[in-house]
């Protein structure tokens, strides 16, 4: 569907625009050429979405309850009905809330001077002082 509105705008604007039909022919057989892929990139959203969840869980930005709004919101896109339509916005929408906030908690806290939150990863937790945890790399 998004992909057919900005068909609409593309030629809406070829044709306020001025071009010949000969160019606007060309321009629009290239558009569509390259707009194929789009349609995989719609299909991919579900799974960006469960990503998402699991990379700020590890990161530690959410907690692990924030991956079940992953999960959910992949099952309940794949449901071809509106009212789980609906329902996948809304999971989206508040999974991507939920991520955004502490996102910003944590630039805020770092702005500030205090000590941003840490994630919780096993490399970390068994680091020497003199080195570096993301890395392990020595202190100069």
């Amino acid at each position: 569907m998004s992909a057919i509105a900005v068909n609409h705008f593309v030629v809406t604007a070829l044709v306020r625009s001025g071009v010949t039909a000969t160019d606007a022919a060309k321009v629009l057989d290239a558009f569509h050429t390259a707009a194929g892929p789009v349609a995989v990139l719609f299909m991919l959203g579900p799974i960006v979405y469960l990503l998402a969840s699991v990379a700020a869980s590890r990161a530690g930005l959410v907690p692990k309850a924030a991956i079940i709004l992953g999960v959910l919101f992949l099952i309940v896109s794949a449901v071809p009905t509106a009212l789980a339509q609906m329902l996948s916005f809304g999971v989206g929408f508040a999974l991507t809330a939920w991520i955004a906030k502490a996102m910003l908690q944590t630039r805020q806290l770092s702005r500030h001077g205090t000590r941003a939150p840490r994630a919780r990863h096993p490399r970390e937790c068994r680091a020497r002082p003199d080195t570096v945890p993301a890395a392990g790399l020595p202190v100069r």
